[in-house]
């Protein structure tokens, strides 16, 4: 079994999910950081050069082959949830978390560097929001707020998790 840690850009799925994985004795993957080593590239130039079909592609072969694995934290990327076959492979072995930050906080020290569907013209971070907030809904076996400090929200989490009996 998988935790898989979903959420808006911004929201700490990958801190939240190399934390967790230290609690609770799992390994960590960021499936950003797993497609950047794999095509030798970063996101900005896997979009830059195939565009965001090629990097949804590439998001899609990732979650299929980390859904094999087993007793992995998973942290996705925000746009993780726009593609059903990518939850339906993490979904199957794996337990979905929806780590809900609001909007406004979402906006706060926000590096778009990295995130080429941030840098586009007008509120980009609103329209992703109101796009994908449905999604993490619907796949999400938690949900945690994002209103504590790292060690609570794994504190916590953890604790809801062997509650469940997903962890022991």
């Amino acid at each position: 079994m998988n935790i898989v840690i979903i959420g808006m850009p911004n929201s700490g799925k990958t801190t939240i999910a190399y934390e967790l994985a230290r609690k609770i004795g799992y390994k960590a993957i960021d499936i950003d950081r797993l497609i950047e080593k794999e095509a030798g590239m970063s996101i900005n130039e896997i979009f830059r050069k195939f565009g965001e079909e090629d990097f949804r592609r590439r998001e899609t072969l990732a979650c299929e082959r980390v859904a094999r694995l087993d007793k992995r934290v998973i942290a996705t990327g925000g746009g993780t949830v726009m593609r059903e076959e990518n939850m339906n492979f993490l979904k199957n072995r794996g337990y979905v978390i929806y780590l809900k930050r609001p909007l406004e906080f979402l906006k706060t020290n926000l590096d778009t560097s990295r995130r080429p569907l941030l840098r586009a013209e007008g509120d980009p971070m609103t329209k992703l929001y109101n796009q994908r907030a449905p999604l993490f809904e619907k796949y999400c076996d938690m949900t945690m707020k994002t209103d504590k400090s790292v060690f609570l929200m794994c504190k916590e989490i953890k604790r809801r998790l062997k509650v469940q009996g997903v962890i022991k």
